[in-house]
């Protein structure tokens, strides 16, 4: 999340990086994706200039990518690398919540889907016990951050604050994602078990983790046409224009005329051609991230 740390972890020897900025959903840093980025591309810049050979390097971007414009805008910040031998790559994580299949798969409640098409925007949570974490708009967001304020107003120690506020998330996310609450079975709280709740509390007691991005997608999409939005060298990818295109194996093997290579991440099951595009690099030299 800091120069500092990529500095550290660079000198220790350490490959693969990713590079999360503030605008990415759940736990985030203080830096947003393209001053964290512009950091991390100058330091390795000048270890190129000591003679430094990059090209054992993975670089993987997240944080506010979920269209062309967003990925045309992180090849201009990672061409330099790509061309030293760096691997490169993005990472998105709400753009994919916004697909068919993360709910057809069984992996997302229809009602997270729906909670991120209605949002106003998002929450950035846990900043008083320097845990921030950005959360879509919801009843369980905004009391959250009322007891967050309430305990720094009494005066109530760091440490004290820290463990009212990870009681006051636990099981927020399970609630969100799979409609579920986690109720404790004991006086120890040491045993759980998983109880169904209807849509009306898991839309009162779910903490929705998405990203700043939420506030550009206004519908869902399949996950071919997003990976075809965010890879492909063609004017604008919509539903018509997919469903014309030859078949998915083929598209996704033609050559780009940029030499990039862009990578989607998710956490959706979706096949390896679905989410990597075509690499210049070759085969017995790519870096899987």
């Amino acid at each position: 999340p800091v120069p500092a740390m990529f500095r550290t972890a660079l000198q220790a020897g350490i490959k693969h990086f990713i590079l999360e900025g503030s605008e990415a959903g759940g736990h985030v840093g203080k830096l947003g994706t393209a001053v964290l980025t512009q950091y991390v591309v100058q330091e390795l810049l000048e270890e190129a200039a000591k003679g430094r050979d990059l090209s054992q390097l993975s670089i993987v971007v997240a944080g506010g990518f979920s269209d062309r414009t967003s990925a045309h805008f992180a090849a201009g910040m990672l061409y330099r690398l790509h061309n030293l031998g760096v691997a490169v790559g993005i990472q998105m994580g709400t753009a994919y919540l916004l697909t068919h299949e993360a709910v057809e798969s069984g992996a997302l409640s229809p009602v997270f889907q729906e909670m991120a098409l209605e949002s106003e925007g998002t929450r950035l949570l846990g900043r008083t016990v320097n845990t921030p974490t950005r959360v879509l708009c919801s009843a369980a967001a905004d009391r959250l951050l009322e007891n967050e304020a309430l305990r720094l107003r009494e005066g109530v120690r760091l440490k004290t604050r820290k463990e009212h506020y990870e009681d006051d998330n636990f099981g927020g996310l399970r609630a969100a994602a799979k409609a579920q609450a986690v109720e404790f079975t004991d006086e120890t709280r040491k045993h759980t078990r998983l109880a169904k709740i209807t849509p009306g509390v898991q839309r009162e007691t779910g903490l929705f983790h998405a990203g700043q991005t939420v506030a550009l997608l206004d519908q869902t999409r399949s996950a071919l046409e997003l990976n075809l939005e965010m890879t492909l060298p063609i004017g604008g990818v919509n539903r018509s224009s997919v469903e014309h295109l030859p078949e998915q194996k083929n598209v996704l093997s033609e050559p780009e005329s940029s030499g990039q290579s862009l990578v989607a991440i998710s956490d959706a099951p979706i096949s390896e051609s679905e989410i990597q595009s075509k690499s210049v690099t070759p085969e017995s030299e790519k870096t899987t991230l």
